[in-house]
């Protein structure tokens, strides 16, 4: 019986190991798409900053690619999904992206208690390719803040500062086991 039953923990906690580095569910490669809606199925753009901005999606051969420009500040989409975590907590951000971007962002928006927004923890990214799809990668770590603990967070891109103009193929965000 001994036996059986640290079989059956053995085996739970390797799934839980896998679970936990899958990535976020977030319509990353933005294959759901409503083509009445510029902004892709899952994604919400955040309510400032589109003054000066564009977005749309457009097929390239069997990919989706979201165009997404702007020459002001503070423009963003986030997911609309959110996803349980913690303080500490580590995320791997991949964007396979060309453009021009002298700081575009990747990354969550940390919610606490009661939904609660506490603050953004985001990679920078400098994109320089025009005309060929490069992979841009850097891990995030959720530090605690004095406004509470992390309970959740949603994914996002754009750039809080700088003017971009990108093509983006797929975005990940993926949690990072501590080691």
């Amino acid at each position: 019986m001994k036996k059986i039953v640290m079989s059956v923990v053995a085996v739970c906690f390797a799934f839980c190991m896998v679970s936990a580095a899958e990535a976020l569910k977030i319509n990353g490669d933005f294959k759901n798409v409503n083509p009445k809606n510029p902004i892709p199925t899952n994604w919400i753009k955040n309510g400032n900053g589109f003054k000066d901005a564009s977005i749309s999606v457009v097929k390239e051969g069997d990919k989706n690619i979201l165009k997404f420009a702007s020459k002001g500040k503070h423009t963003a989409i986030f997911t609309a999904s959110t996803h349980k975590c913690a303080d500490n907590a580590k995320f791997e951000i991949t964007l396979l992206a060309k453009g021009k971007a002298d700081e575009f962002n990747a990354g969550v928006y940390t919610y606490g208690a009661k939904n609660t927004y506490l603050v953004i923890r985001s990679a920078s990214f400098k994109i320089d390719s025009p005309d060929k799809f490069t992979e841009y990668k850097k891990v995030i770590t959720l530090t605690p803040v004095k406004a509470g603990k992390t309970e959740y967070v949603r994914g996002f891109i754009g750039s809080m500062n700088k003017p971009f103009d990108v093509q983006i193929k797929e975005v990940k965000i993926v949690p990072v086991d501590a080691k």
